[in-house]
């Protein structure tokens, strides 16, 4: 296989700055070999083999846009407030059932408040990443705690309860995966813009 038929199988989909830093790394590494042409699977293994190793380093140009604010984000940011604006206004109506859901909802909005200012500084596609899976916590956060008080006396089981923070060490280890990915794509886009 030639090597540019090898490079554009090995960098499809990703973004253009990591295919053109991919491209200069492999095709260095090959004229370093100093192997031919047809010889490229030799010294660097199957393109498949690559896409797959670079996709665990790098977010693809579809993964990348799809991080890229927009409407959905803020839809989001407004179910959370009117899902908090159901459970004030059900607690003033005079529901005792909605008291620890309120509390949650005020734990999440602060969470969510803390997180916002947290991440202002932030590349806008991280900014949005860390703001919807945040978003997402918070809600589940304030399921959460309303359940907590209510899992003392058997609703929901106990077990469900105490299992939740393990579910969350899990997906903050997915969502630091991802966002490692994403620090690495940036990075490489920002030196590709540059001139």
């Amino acid at each position: 296989m030639r090597l540019e038929a090898w490079l554009a199988l090995a960098t499809a989909g990703l973004t253009p700055g990591v295919q053109a830093r991919m491209r200069a790394e492999y095709t260095a590494h090959v004229q370093d070999a100093g192997v031919g042409e047809g010889d490229v699977q030799a010294v660097l293994g199957t393109p498949e083999e690559a896409r797959q190793a670079l996709g665990r380093l790098y977010l693809t140009a579809h993964d990348l846009d799809g991080l890229r604010p927009s409407r959905i984000h803020f839809l989001g940011s407004w179910l959370l407030a009117g899902y908090g604006t159901l459970l004030l206004l059900l607690w003033a109506g005079g529901n005792d059932q909605v008291g620890p859901g309120l509390t949650g909802v005020l734990v999440a909005g602060l969470v969510l408040g803390g997180l916002t200012i947290w991440t202002r500084r932030l590349a806008p596609e991280l900014r949005a990443l860390l703001r919807v899976q945040g978003g997402l916590w918070a809600v589940n956060l304030s399921f959460w705690l309303g359940w907590l008080t209510g899992g003392w006396t058997g609703e929901p089981p106990l077990w469900l309860v105490l299992g939740f923070p393990l579910v969350w060490v899990c997906w903050g280890a997915e969502v630091r995966f991802r966002s490692r990915k994403l620090y690495r794509t940036l990075a490489l886009e920002q030196q590709g813009a540059r001139p």
